[in-house]
C-alpha cells in the first residue's frame, strides 16, 4: 500500500514536472499546464489545476512561458502577441498614429479567425480608423466586429464607451448614409454570413435598401429620397438619442439634396452644424463645409468665411481636409 501511494506521488510530481508556467500580463497572474497548440487564436494549454480543462490563453495576454526552449512557432507568435499588446496601451493613451499601423498590419494577420485577440485588434482599428474620421476605411473592421460580437467575443476595451449599439450593433460614430467609396469585394463574405446581423449590414452596405423598418434602413431610404421613410423617422425624432437625431437630420439634408430643395438642404447642414462637436464630429465638419458651399454660391462670403474658420477650429483633423 505505500509503495502505490509514492508511485501516485511520484506521478503526479512528474505531472507537475513536465508542465509549463503561462506568465501573463497586467495583472492577470500566471497559469500552468501542458501546451496542446499554439496558433493564431491563442496558446491552447490542459490546466494543472484541473487536468479536464483546456484554456486558450490570448498571445496579447503572454509575457513569456517557462521554462523557456526552443520553439521558433511559438515564439513568433509570442512577438505578434507583444505588438498586439503594444498596439492596446497606445490606443489607449491616445496615441492614434502610432497604434494604428500596428492595429492594421494585425488586422490583415487576423481578420477572419475567431479569438479575443482578433477582437481586441479588429475594435482597435475601427477606433482608430474613426478617431481620424475615416468612415469609409472602417467599414470592414466594423463589419468584423460585428461578427465577432455575434460569436460571443466581447468588447476588451470596457474602459471606454462601447462602440456598438447594445441591440442594433449600430456604430454611432460610423453614418451609414454618409459612405462613399467601399470596396464591394471586401463585402462579400460578410454578405453571405451565417451570423443575421453581419449579412444584414454587409448588405445594406453593398446593396442598399428598398424596404425594411429599422433605424439603419430607414436612414438610408430617406436619404435617397424616399418620403415614406423621412416621415417616419421625423414622426420618432423626439423618442430618439441625439446621435440619432443627428444621423436623421443629415439624411434629410441629403433628401433635400435629391429634390433640389435648397432652402431645406439649408436648414438641416445648419441644425447638424449647430450640435455639440462631441457628438458627431465626423457628420458636423462636413454639415459646416457643405453649408459654407452652399452661402459662398449665394454670394453670402462673409457668412461662409466665419463657417470655414470655425470648422478649420474645430476639426483641425477632420479628413475633409486632407481629401479636397
Amino acid at each position: 500500500m505505500s509503495r502505490l501511494l509514492v508511485l501516485l506521488c511520484f506521478l503526479c510530481s512528474n505531472a507537475y514536472v513536465h508542465a509549463e508556467v503561462i506568465l501573463r500580463r497586467d495583472t492577470l497572474g500566471s497559469i500552468q499546464g501542458e501546451i496542446q497548440s499554439a496558433g493564431k487564436t491563442g496558446l491552447l494549454i490542459i490546466t494543472s489545476e484541473n487536468q479536464n480543462k483546456t484554456v486558450r490563453i490570448p498571445w496579447s495576454s503572454i509575457i513569456e512561458i517557462q521554462p523557456k526552449k526552443n520553439r521558433p512557432n511559438i515564439d513568433a507568435l509570442l512577438i505578434e502577441g507583444k505588438q498586439i499588446w503594444r498596439a492596446k496601451n497606445r490606443l489607449l493613451r491616445g496615441d492614434i498614429q502610432l497604434a494604428l499601423p500596428l492595429l492594421e498590419s494585425q488586422f490583415m494577420r487576423l481578420s477572419g479567425t475567431s479569438s479575443s485577440d482578433t477582437r481586441l485588434v479588429t475594435e482597435g482599428l475601427l477606433r482608430a480608423l474613426l478617431a481620424q474620421g475615416l468612415i469609409d476605411k472602417a467599414v470592414i473592421p466594423w463589419l468584423e466586429t460585428v461578427r465577432l460580437e455575434e460569436a460571443g467575443f466581447t468588447s476588451p476595451y470596457n474602459m471606454l464607451d462601447p462602440i456598438l449599439e447594445k441591440e442594433s450593433l449600430l456604430c454611432r460614430h460610423l453614418p451609414i448614409m454618409a459612405l462613399q467609396r467601399i470596396d464591394n469585394n471586401k463585402l462579400d463574405s460578410y454578405a453571405v454570413s451565417q451570423l443575421p446581423k453581419t449579412k444584414f449590414f454587409a448588405q445594406l452596405v453593398e446593396q442598399g435598401v428598398e424596404e425594411g423598418s429599422s433605424f439603419a434602413q430607414q436612414i438610408l431610404r430617406a436619404s435617397s429620397g424616399n418620403e415614406e421613410a423621412s416621415s417616419t423617422l421625423l414622426l420618432q425624432y423626439g423618442t430618439l438619442q441625439e446621435w440619432q437625431k443627428v444621423w436623421v437630420n443629415y439624411a434629410h439634408f441629403l433628401f433635400a439634396k435629391s429634390k433640389q430643395d435648397i432652402h431645406n438642404a439649408k436648414l438641416y447642414l445648419a441644425t447638424v452644424a449647430a450640435v455639440d462637436p462631441t457628438i458627431q464630429p465626423y457628420l458636423t465638419g462636413m454639415a459646416m463645409v457643405q453649408l459654407a458651399d452652399i452661402l459662398e454660391s449665394e454670394q453670402k462670403l462673409d457668412e461662409a468665411r466665419r463657417i470655414r474658420y470655425e470648422m478649420n477650429h474645430l476639426f483641425p483633423s477632420h479628413p475633409y481636409f486632407f481629401t479636397n
